[in-house]
């Protein structure tokens, strides 16, 4: 995680974003634990509900009952939980799996993420995503956020296209519409790409690929604006006039343009981090080995002793 913070920072301070290939990384921890078999050890223990992940085909979802199983949990109560293996029926042919806000609930993803809330000041989450050979899960599409995709196993390859103008917005590109190719490139484990935000992608697995998505969102004037108007000492008194609605009353240009000239001389009361820390998104608690014990307090052998638990000399 020490290579990938500067890394992000680097891509996202960048004025003329432009997709990049980081060869070998996302090497060691937290990355190392992300695999295959540490993945499936959560599916088989039962941590994952059917309500955190997805399962696509064509770009189509398909429809939770096709995966999942009413299991009896207590004596009248039925829950619907994921079937192993009408899950991997769908996988074997040529779905993908998608497992949503994975920093929510996987400890190494979720200090990713909260790094880089803190040191950079920006919302973050973080997505895996399973593919069998061959499959890619979702058509040619954009997405809203800044994309860093790291490749944990298998390989996939990736083609990006240049970025359309305009804001970015999520939607599926057809293949009419499709602009000039960027770059065409496999991933192989430890690799990262940098997708910028709104240009059109897709990705093809080879063999079964297990990658991370983790998407970085530029906060925007309008959320600022929100924020420090929600700041009570920073918002000047004409903006707590109430406004008149009545037919040939100012209409909101004159009085919004009065309004914003004077918030512009309101005193500088935060920074930019600061003054986004509510837009940004809140760290994500997470457990660590050992945090239960800590309840227990010293051990008994390190505690002091107690007037009287010590045989007094001569005895």
């Amino acid at each position: 995680m020490a290579k990938l913070l500067p890394l992000i920072d680097e891509m996202l301070s960048g004025e003329s974003p432009s997709v990049r290939l980081f060869k070998r990384a996302a090497v060691g921890f937290p990355f190392s634990r992300l695999t295959l078999d540490v993945i499936e050890e959560r599916f088989v223990r039962g941590e994952v509900w059917p309500f955190m992940v997805s399962v696509l085909d064509g770009g189509s979802r398909i429809p939770a009952h096709r995966y999942t199983v009413n299991r009896r949990r207590q004596a009248f109560v039925q829950e619907e939980t994921i079937d192993p293996d009408r899950l991997l029926q769908l996988l074997a042919s040529g779905a993908s799996l998608s497992m949503h806000n994975c920093d929510q609930w996987i400890p190494e993803l979720a200090g990713i993420t909260n790094d880089i809330r803190q040191v950079l000041g920006r919302p973050a989450m973080a997505g895996l995503f399973l593919s069998p050979p061959g499959a890619s899960g979702l058509p040619c599409h954009t997405d809203v956020p800044d994309v860093f995709a790291v490749q944990l196993d298998g390989t996939k390859t990736w083609t990006v296209y240049e970025r359309p103008p305009g804001p970015p917005r999520q939607r599926v590109v057809a293949e009419g519409e499709l602009p000039k190719t960027v770059l065409n490139v496999t991933l192989e484990p430890g690799d990262v790409l940098y997708v910028p935000a709104g240009s059109p992608h897709i990705a093809t697995a080879g063999p079964v690929s297990l990658h991370v998505s983790i998407g970085v969102r530029a906060p925007t004037l309008a959320e600022a604006l929100i924020a420090c108007l929600e700041q009570s000492d920073a918002v000047p008194e004409i903006l707590r006039r109430p406004v008149d609605p009545r037919p040939g009353a100012a209409g909101p240009r004159e009085v919004l343009a009065e309004a914003m000239a004077e918030l512009a001389k309101a005193p500088a009361t935060a920074t930019w981090h600061s003054l986004l820390e509510s837009r940004r998104g809140r760290d994500l608690a997470f457990w660590e080995t050992g945090t239960f014990r800590q309840l227990t307090g010293p051990a008994a052998d390190d505690r002091p002793p107690k007037p009287g638990d010590c045989p007094s000399e001569g005895r």
